[in-house]
């Protein structure tokens, strides 16, 4: 048996603070269920996107790599990861000066992960994912 875990640690604001807003969006929903259905239909998806939200992020296992995004999730096995890079992000990087991490698979093209480095923040995590990452690749 296999688990995913988390490349980098999550950051209970971030977990908790999605988990409580699908939570309440959730709540809201049945409650206005029976007298108001466009509300209802709108919030069921506003809690459904919270709680992809959370479970946002890197995860590896002994079979691959999983990059879990709102409303996507994309799964490499090991044998189909060519390399691990780091580039700036986008646009963004003439602002921001944010580094991005990138998977490169065997075939297709390069994606982005939800991993970011900023400058004046601490590096150490975002070393210890490229480091875990790398070794594997």
């Amino acid at each position: 048996m296999f688990m995913w875990r988390s490349v980098r640690p999550s950051v209970p604001a971030r977990v908790l603070g999605a988990t409580s807003f699908g939570a309440i969006a959730l709540v809201i929903a049945f409650l206005l269920w029976d007298n108001e259905v466009p509300t209802a239909v709108v919030l069921l998806p506003c809690a459904v996107l919270a709680l992809r939200h959370g479970r946002r992020g890197v995860y590896v296992s002994d079979r691959g790599v999983r990059v879990r995004r709102v409303l996507s999730t994309r799964t490499l096995r090991w044998a189909e990861l060519h390399a691990v890079t780091s580039r700036p992000d986008g646009l963004r990087a003439l602002r921001t000066r944010r580094t991005v991490l990138w998977l490169e698979p065997l075939r297709g093209n390069p994606f982005p992960t939800p991993i970011r480095y900023r400058p004046h923040s601490d590096r150490t995590t975002y070393d210890r994912a490229v480091a875990l990452l790398d070794t594997r690749a």
